[in-house]
């Protein structure tokens, strides 16, 4: 595929999907070799952490400490690692109802990891990085020598991201 088909077919995807913007970096170990479209677009931290987190559950799931189709209580309640008061995740702010809608329920990791990535839900996020552990999931991106990402908190984590508060 020429650099302008796959231009042509990423600026496809996103019109597709009606994306009000859209930025694509790649890095090919095995050929050392860049592509990239709108590198410097700049997207809150609430999408660009699900990556990552991703990566750290399927690290977990690789070590054998749940599987994908562990089932995991959906609640919206979390501990801010800045005071360690209750946040939630408000249902206004999160691009995915069905995940909200699953509360009090179960679903899969692979359903969360699902609704995470492919529909930006910021419950599924909390619910997995609760699942794996903020310094586990750190660990994780530093074994797979990820460099460039601070996982600091969940999405929504309003204490962390207050004047004055040490994490961001």
């Amino acid at each position: 595929m020429t650099e302008a088909t796959l231009r042509d077919t990423v600026l496809k995807i996103g019109a597709d999907a009606n994306a009000s913007a859209i930025a694509v970096a790649a890095y090919d170990f095995e050929h050392h070799t860049t592509w990239s479209l709108h590198p410097h677009r700049w997207f809150h931290a609430a999408s660009t952490i699900k990556v990552p987190v991703l990566l750290a559950v399927y690290e977990a799931i690789a070590q054998g400490r749940f599987e994908p189709h562990s089932r995991v209580h959906v609640r919206n309640r979390f501990t801010s690692v800045v005071d360690g008061r209750p946040f939630r995740v408000p249902q206004g702010s999160d691009a995915n109802a069905e995940v909200h809608a699953a509360i009090g329920r179960m679903l899969t990791v692979h359903e969360l990891a699902e609704h995470m990535i492919v529909t930006s839900s910021n419950l599924a996020t909390n619910l997995l990085l609760d699942l794996v552990g903020v310094e586990e999931a750190r660990a994780a991106l530093s074994r797979l020598h990820l460099g460039g990402i601070d996982l600091q908190r969940g999405v929504e984590d309003e204490a962390a991201g207050r004047p004055g508060s040490t994490t961001a």
